[in-house]
C-alpha cells in the first residue's frame, strides 16, 4: 500500500469537506447480511459504516480515525453478538 493510500485508509471526505471515519465489513459476503439481519436493514445487507469525526484537516482527521473506528468495530461486534454471530476478529 503506498504512503498516500495509507494515510487515508479508513476515511471519507464528504462534499463538505469534513472528513468520516469508515468501517468497511469485510468479505465474505455473508458478513454483509450477518450485519445487515444485525441492524434490521430493509434490504439485509450493511457493507460500511460511517462516523463523522467532525473536521476539515486532514493531519487531525488521521489522528482521530483510530478510536473512530475502534468504536465503530465495537458497535459492530455488540450488534452481531445479540443475534447470536461471532465477532468480526481482527478484520
Amino acid at each position: 500500500m503506498a504512503k498516500k493510500d495509507a494515510e487515508v485508509f479508513g476515511l471519507k471526505r464528504a462534499a463538505s469537506g469534513l472528513w468520516s471515519a469508515r468501517l468497511s465489513i469485510p468479505i465474505p459476503r455473508d458478513r454483509w447480511q450477518d450485519v445487515g439481519q444485525a441492524y434490521g436493514t430493509k434490504s439485509g445487507i450493511r457493507q460500511e459504516f460511517l462516523k463523522s469525526l467532525q473536521t476539515h484537516d486532514k493531519q487531525e482527521a488521521v489522528k482521530r480515525r483510530g478510536p473512530a473506528l475502534e468504536a465503530l468495530c465495537f458497535q459492530v461486534n455488540e450488534k452481531r453478538a445479540a443475534i447470536g454471530k461471532p465477532h468480526l476478529e481482527g478484520d
